[in-house]
């Protein structure tokens, strides 16, 4: 009996597969993504883009963390789902700056703070803001209307597949 139960054991392991999932198995690319170039705060590119859209941007309480050998940085994020869903809004910071002081070992120093800077997508360094949409049809007419907003220099499409660093826009 115990022969027959270790052989079963044995066997079902034997057959057993192992299976490795990568994270680009969790990108999904059925989104667009709008790179913005603004000098407005985050606050008011959500408040320009709710007035001129259907949508309802709000800022999440958790902001986006990422850390790296600079610090820990945080990138304003704010959120919009509509009831049924089927769509998604996300704008967020593409820039974030970490004031720290300089440890100086007990040596007076006039600058004591360093100011450090982190992309959320360090590809596009120069972009402002990210807006990642799902399921919108109409991404041009979209993208046209965020570039008629006030105080926007320019908007447009950035390839989701072209992106190094995808796995900082998993929100």
């Amino acid at each position: 009996m115990y022969f027959a139960i270790c052989s079963i054991f044995t066997a079902v392991f034997t057959y057993m597969a192992i299976y490795k999932l990568s994270i680009d198995e969790f990108c999904d690319d059925d989104y667009a993504l709008v790179a913005i170039h603004t000098s407005l705060e985050p606050y008011r590119l959500a408040y320009q883009i709710n007035k001129n859209f259907p949508v309802f941007l709000q800022l999440k309480s958790k902001p986006i963390t990422i850390k790296n050998e600079n610090g820990t940085f945080f990138f304003d994020h704010y959120f919009w789902e509509d009831e049924s869903q089927t769509e998604r809004w996300d704008l967020v910071s593409n820039y974030s700056e970490l004031d720290q002081p300089i440890s100086d070992n007990g040596n007076s120093m006039i600058f004591s703070n360093v100011a450090r800077a982190a992309y959320l997508l360090p590809e596009t360094k120069k972009v402002d803001y990210l807006l990642k949409i799902f399921e919108n049809e109409n991404i041009d007419r979209v993208l046209s209307g965020i570039s008629a907003l006030d105080r926007i220099t320019t908007s447009y499409i950035i390839e989701p597949g072209k992106i190094k660093s995808k796995s900082n826009l998993i929100f």
